[in-house]
């Protein structure tokens, strides 16, 4: 078999396996998917970069509204947590620049504080999205940019969407989150379901103040939040 141009075989392979599970997951609730041979054991990659739980442990999830001028907003963060079993969900809140700078230095300071009694604790979220726009935010707002760093630096936060792509080959059309819960998840309902969603959702409340939209908003956060959390626990299962 001829390659395409620039194309070298195990990347063709893998393009091709996908492919393949996309096909035979056509129709089924819960897709196909397929582990990624790693054959380089000196480098971690994929499952072995999920850290081991700890009862501290943090799912986190940013809501943006990039239309907000002059730099966009982080307009709420969501944050899930573990009680004795039981989930507890945060939110912290934000309609102006000032506002985003004190919910993102209260946040901050919360996981900071975390993780004073628990030491062990890490910040999972899904894309690269919630740590780039805490060292974005630091930067912006002259603040916190030392307990930033810090978090980065010692591998507090944790990608799970990297972890996926690495470990995984799964039978659907993208990897957003939506698409990897399929496999240890339930199918979303109402009417926020994806970040364009809540787009418009924001934008909504913007025009008309109607904190309805701002409720919808908060659900789907909370359902990225556990989401996050299933997705955690499923791979440890793996």
């Amino acid at each position: 078999m001829v390659l395409p141009k620039g194309m070298d075989q195990p990347v063709f392979d893998k393009l091709r396996l996908q492919a393949r599970l996309q096909i035979e997951s056509k129709g089924k609730a819960r897709p196909e998917y397929r582990p990624v041979n790693n054959p380089d054991d000196s480098v971690p990659l994929g499952l072995r970069c999920l850290p081991e739980a700890s009862k501290g442990d943090i799912y986190f999830d940013l809501e943006a509204y990039p239309l907000f001028e002059p730099d966009g907003l982080v307009y709420l963060f969501g944050a899930m947590i573990m009680t004795h079993g039981k989930a507890q969900q945060k939110a912290w809140w934000a309609h102006s620049q000032s506002e985003e700078k004190l919910a993102f230095s209260t946040f901050i300071d919360w996981v900071t504080q975390r993780r004073k009694t628990y030491k062990d604790l890490h910040v999972y979220h899904y894309g690269a999205f919630e740590p780039s726009n805490m060292l974005r935010l630091s930067l912006l707002h002259s603040a916190k940019e030392a307990e930033v760093t810090t978090l980065i630096r010692e591998g507090v936060f944790v990608d799970l969407y990297r972890i996926v792509r690495q470990a995984l080959i799964i039978g659907e059309p993208g990897y957003s989150i939506k698409n990897v819960e399929k496999l240890y998840g339930e199918t979303r309902s109402g009417d926020v379901t994806s970040a364009g969603d809540s787009i418009i959702g924001y934008a909504c409340y913007c025009e008309t103040g109607n904190e309805k939209y701002l409720r919808e908003i908060r659900k789907y956060n909370i359902v990225d939040c556990e989401s996050t959390k299933g997705l955690a626990d499923w791979l440890r299962e793996l």
